[in-house]
């Protein structure tokens, strides 16, 4: 089993019945994890009977029409754009980006981000993070702002940015989060692949 510092986990390798306790008392205490196992017959009742409850996450991509690129979404009136930089990363309240990249030197090397900010504050941020010819998307919106389709303009410009670069624009969550699956629908990805995955309390 392989922890970061973000609520993920992955294992690999043959599910033996003793691995799914095992993974969760040495989960349990640390809030919500999600751990991604390989898709093994009988995996999931043993992850259920070890404490876990099962979920599935799911992956989509940018179609692969020639030419294809995110729409260009506007930003609403009153919202400045800025690129996020290590001060400004310090700053974010997405407690996803702080938990994944840990510190700004970390963001700078492996992800590019930007923010709409609105009264000295950000409003919401969105991030890929580049891996290979992959630029995955996240994004947060901070609760006064939401409704306002900040993060689905955040997401197009983070994914044209990326596709002007040749890379290629990914989003995964987990079924449940209707929110993410209508962003990834507004800025034109499609769904691609599921895998399983279990959470711990």
């Amino acid at each position: 089993m392989i922890a970061t510092t973000s609520p993920f986990c992955f294992a690999a390798g043959s599910m033996s019945p003793d691995f799914f306790p095992t993974a969760y008392g040495l989960l349990k205490g640390h809030g919500a994890v999600q751990l991604s196992h390989p898709p093994e017959p009988g995996a999931d009742t043993l992850a259920v009977d070890a404490g876990f409850t099962p979920a599935r996450r799911l992956q989509w991509g940018q179609p692969s029409s020639p030419g294809w690129i995110a729409p260009a979404v506007e930003f609403p009136e009153g919202y400045e754009l800025a690129g996020i930089d290590g001060p400004a990363f310090s700053r974010l309240e997405s407690p996803m980006a702080r938990s994944i990249f840990g510190s700004a030197a970390n963001y700078a090397e492996h992800a590019v981000g930007f923010a709409l900010h609105r009264g000295g504050r950000v409003a919401a941020d969105a991030h890929g993070v580049i891996g290979g010819d992959l630029i995955e998307l996240g994004f947060h919106t901070h609760p006064d702002h939401r409704g306002r389709g900040l993060a689905t303009a955040l997401a197009a410009h983070v994914s044209r940015w990326g596709t002007e670069r040749g890379l290629r624009s990914v989003m995964t969550f987990t079924e449940h989060k209707q929110a993410s699956k209508a962003i990834a629908r507004r800025i034109g990805l499609v769904e691609e692949f599921s895998y399983p995955t279990v959470e711990s309390p």
